[in-house]
């Protein structure tokens, strides 16, 4: 299980890919909020402007905005944000991911298991065909016996090559979730059971991104209520000025000047359609969440009443359908050699506990994935190497 997990989270691309995404996003957050760029002027006269003072010749200005009080502070923590609900979907894809490969593992193990039967009841079709021709050879038996046995054993023959198949595009899909050729020897797969996890809403991914959605909604309608306020900046106005002998009073004395600006927004109709907009997508992230918690609280019930029922029923066949099986299968060969029995009904017994045992593989990978589902929904899938009760 554990080389499963580890096997996904290493090697599946996709996963790289959001790690990678959410790596340039924690970037991004740092230069997030900070002041805006100031602004240099540098202005030469090639014909001096003649001023009271002088030519004017050289004109450097410096300009620097300084937005509304708290605006920065809401974009670095909506960028925060941001990070936090990319890093809760890669939880989200990982989980899912990690699912699918345990669940498609868990059929190659199906496939497995189910051969080993299929090759079990084989030789039980092959004793049963040898004292099927020793009452034939004994004409106390109907060559159709031999003929209806040796057709069960070929059908045998058709299904192992179904399993085998079935095997190949499990080990196929296996290998797109891991993105690396995967090969995996018959009987290899053994996973132990863990016990069932205990479940919450609030402990998955998708409520957290929903949180973080909900708190930068939030933020988001405060952000544009600070849009309507001004912003406003600093100016520096630096004038060489040469002395010139035109005006009476030109000195030629340098001249600075200091100013402060605002910047006023006017479009109120925008605003209020921004207002209007943030107050609805706040609306909607609680929708979404009050949603999430109604369809996990079904799937959960769901899940777990299926990995209940799943039990009973194998706790039924492993203790009441199958012993009454193994007895009859042991019963009906021997009087079928002492003749006691009727064929087809020793061959009867024969498909009944082939069934059974096949019945008996089925509910036990059932119960395996059912478990595991519910692994997924309690978010332990989420950071799986995190967890203590997956290694």
């Amino acid at each position: 299980m554990q080389d499963v997990i580890e096997a996904v989270e290493v090697g599946n691309r996709d996963i790289m890919a959001l790690a990678s995404i959410i790596e340039a996003s924690q970037e991004r957050s740092v230069s997030a909020g900070q002041l805006p760029d100031p602004t240099v002027m540098l202005g030469g006269s090639p014909f001096p402007i003649h001023t009271a003072r002088g030519e004017q010749i050289l004109q450097f200005r410096v300009e620097q905005m300084l937005p509304w009080p708290g605006k920065r502070e809401l974009q670095r923590e909506l960028a925060r944000l941001d990070t936090g609900m990319k890093a809760e979907n890669l939880r989200q894809m990982r989980s899912g991911l990690v699912l699918d490969a345990l669940q498609t593992v868990l059929a190659i193990q199906k496939t497995d298991r189910m051969k080993a039967e299929v090759v079990d009841f084989t030789d039980r079709l092959m004793q049963f065909e040898s004292v099927a021709l020793s009452r034939y050879e004994t004409g106390e038996g109907a060559q159709q016996a031999v003929w209806k046995l040796q057709l069960a054993i070929a059908q045998q023959d058709q299904m192992l090559l179904q399993l085998d198949a079935e095997r190949e595009m499990a080990l196929a899909r296996l290998q797109q979730l891991v993105h690396r050729p995967v090969s995996i020897l018959e009987g290899a797969v053994v996973f132990e059971s863990s016990p069932i996890p205990v479940g919450s809403p609030v402990d998955r991914a998708e409520y957290r991104a929903l949180q973080l959605a909900a708190d930068k909604a939030v933020l988001s309608a405060e952000m544009v209520r600070l849009q309507n306020r001004p912003d406003f900046g600093l100016s520096v106005n630096w004038m060489a000025i040469r002395e010139s002998d035109i005006p009476a009073s030109s000195d030629g004395r340098d001249a600075l000047g200091l100013g402060v600006m605002f910047r006023v927004p006017l479009g109120k109709t925008q605003q209020r359609a921004r207002e209007e907009e943030a107050r609805l997508n706040l609306e909607i992230q609680q929708i979404g969440m009050e949603g999430f918690i109604a369809s996990w609280d079904a799937m959960w019930s769901e899940q777990l009443s299926r990995y209940d029922r799943l039990n009973e029923q194998l706790d039924h066949l492993q203790n009441r359908l199958l012993p009454v099986a193994s007895s009859m299968l042991s019963s009906s060969l021997q009087g079928y050699g002492s003749g006691t029995t009727g064929f087809l009904d020793a061959l009867d017994a024969e498909r009944s506990a082939f069934e059974l045992s096949q019945k008996e593989v089925d509910l036990e990978i059932g119960v395996e994935m059912a478990r595991w589902a519910l692994y997924r929904l309690s978010g332990a899938l989420e950071s799986p190497s995190d967890n203590p009760n997956l290694n």
